[in-house]
């Protein structure tokens, strides 16, 4: 006969965190599709991008390459968060000890970011 743990074990409860704290991640980074700036995002676990374009119904891309990334970068950056802009995309790749407090204010921090560089790159006429 197996005998399998209870589940109040410390495994069974990190484990159970960790499914969860993985799809609070996926969730707030698919939620910034609704963004204008955004042309789609991916992820899988606690790795993520999301690409800019400057028309989101034919994710058509800036024609100056790397100017949304940048800004947004540097943006995040003025707000507390480092992020990694590759051309047009960034990449999200948290440590692995975040929790879900921490993921909420991760993602509060982008959409933040995300709305002062549409306004940046209006300004500059880079996006209509």
């Amino acid at each position: 006969m197996i005998r399998r743990p209870p589940r109040s074990t410390p495994l069974y409860s990190s484990a159970a965190s960790d499914v969860y704290k993985r799809q609070t991640f996926i969730s707030r980074l698919k939620a910034c599709d609704n963004f204008d700036l955004v042309g789609n995002t991916r992820g899988i676990g606690l790795i993520g991008a999301m690409e800019f374009v400057s028309e989101k119904n034919s994710n058509k891309g800036f024609e100056k390459k790397g100017i949304a990334g940048k800004i947004f970068a540097d943006n995040a950056k003025d707000n507390g968060l480092i992020v990694r802009a590759i051309g047009d995309v960034i990449a999200f790749c948290p440590p692995l000890i975040i929790n879900d407090s921490q993921i909420n204010d991760m993602f509060d921090i982008v959409e933040d970011s995300l709305k002062k560089t549409m306004d940046e790159l209006t300004k500059l006429g880079h996006l209509k």
